[in-house]
This record gives structure tokens, C-alpha cells and sequence, in this order.
């Protein structure tokens, strides 16, 4: 069961810049929101569809640069990381949590 917990989330850190959205610098969220509403703006949508398309996009963001938000891929589904621990910690009455990582590089 401990191998299920950890290698998921271990093979998922390659991809990760941050552990969660709250790590992620205000200026870089702001800058991902002023993209993602420019290209949500063309074509004369609705203020309240172009809301909700840069919402889905910085949700699609964080998922990309936040480890607890990235989708479990091995699991059905594809839950966030987050989502997993919360219930395989359920499921050995424990609360798991995830509190950072670290990212080694080698080779090129």
C-alpha cells in the first residue's frame, strides 16, 4: 500500500515546479491570467464565457505546475494527487499529507 501512496506522486514531481497553487508566485499566476484571457477574449464572447474558459485554463495550469494538483494518472479516473492521498489516507485511517519534494536532475 505505501508504494501505491508514494510512487505515483514520485513519478509525477518531474513535472513540478510547485507543491501547491498557494506556492506559485502571485506575479506568475497574474501573468498566466493576463495570457489566458487575451486568447479567451477573441471573437466576441460573452464576459461571463470568457470567465469561465480562463478559469478552466488556469485550473488546466495548475495541474501542470502543482504536484497536488497534477492528475493521478494511474488511478481511474485520473483524480489529482491530492485527491488520491486524501483517500488512501482515508482508507488506513490516517491523514497523509505532502508537505515538498525535491527535484534532482542528472545527465544532460
Amino acid at each position: 500500500m505505501l508504494w501505491r501512496v508514494t510512487s505515483p506522486p514520485v513519478t509525477h514531481a518531474h513535472l513540478s515546479r510547485y507543491l501547491d497553487v498557494g506556492d506559485i508566485p502571485e506575479s506568475a499566476l497574474e501573468h498566466e491570467k493576463a495570457l489566458q484571457l487575451e486568447m479567451a477574449s477573441g471573437g466576441g464572447k460573452a464576459p461571463a464565457i470568457v470567465e469561465k474558459m480562463v478559469e478552466g485554463r488556469l485550473r488546466k495550469f495548475y495541474g501542470e505546475v502543482a504536484l497536488l494538483h497534477q492528475p493521478h494518472l494511474i488511478e481511474e479516473g485520473a483524480p489529482p494527487v491530492k485527491k488520491v492521498l486524501e483517500t488512501v489516507g482515508k482508507s488506513l485511517g490516517l491523514s497523509l499529507t505532502l508537505d515538498g519534494f525535491a527535484l534532482y536532475s542528472g545527465g544532460n
